[in-house]
């Protein structure tokens, strides 16, 4: 399993901003995965998390 992030717009639309963002952890388990992330940014910020699995 791979998890990336990506800032998104008003619209959901992914977009290149200023703020500092960082997947650290993945752990798929028995169903649920918990993910270790950061945003590096004050404000209020949308965004998104986006999971991949190869099985």
């Amino acid at each position: 399993m791979s998890v990336s992030i990506t800032e998104v717009d008003a619209n959901g639309t992914p977009i290149v901003g200023l703020a500092g963002l960082a997947v650290y952890n993945v752990a798929p388990q028995d169903g649920k995965v918990t993910v270790h992330w950061w945003v590096g940014w004050d404000p209020e910020l949308h965004i998104r998390l986006n999971y991949i699995v190869v099985n």
